[in-house]
């Protein structure tokens, strides 16, 4: 399953803690983000994190603080992704494109695995009267460790 399922079966479950900061806007974004931050349990306010979504909204997140006056001024006025205030920052996830969820938690929390001899890039061709048929031995998942350290807001649960 994809980390959409695993958060969306979460926060299903009560597994996963939803903070709900209303449906995305792109003229309010940069309040629900720290609206969001804000929500996270207080255990985990000054752990790092990435407090990820779609490269949509992370572009409107940035469009948004510019026009509050926020600016990194070590930078030539560019914007950065830093949350203020927090050690968390915005992240785009192509994964997370045409959504409007957010999600954030430890780094180390998140799991990416594969097979530890990946047939990824090894492939067996065998070609048969004009067929050609490709075999390979490959695949990998991403989930949490412990749901418990992901907050989400999901579009499908708004107002619960």
């Amino acid at each position: 399953t994809g980390l959409r399922k695993n958060i969306n079966d979460g926060i299903t479950a009560g597994t996963v803690q939803h903070i709900d900061v209303g449906a995305l806007a792109e003229e309010t974004i940069f309040d629900q983000i720290e609206a969001f931050v804000d929500g996270i349990s207080e255990i985990y306010q000054h752990t790092a994190m990435p407090v990820c979504m779609s490269p949509k909204w992370v572009r409107a997140y940035f469009r948004d603080k510019r026009a509050q006056g926020f600016y990194d001024y070590k930078s030539d006025k560019d914007v950065n992704a830093n949350i203020d205030f927090t050690p968390q920052r915005v992240v785009a996830l192509p994964s997370m494109s045409g959504t409007d969820d957010i999600f954030a938690t430890p780094t180390a929390n998140m799991i990416h695995l594969t097979k530890r001899s990946s047939g990824k890039n090894s492939f067996k061709i065998e070609t048969l009267k004009r067929q050609v048929f490709f075999y390979t031995d490959w695949w990998e998942g991403v989930g949490f460790g412990i749901d418990g350290a992901v907050f989400a807001h999901h579009e499908s649960h708004i107002g619960l």
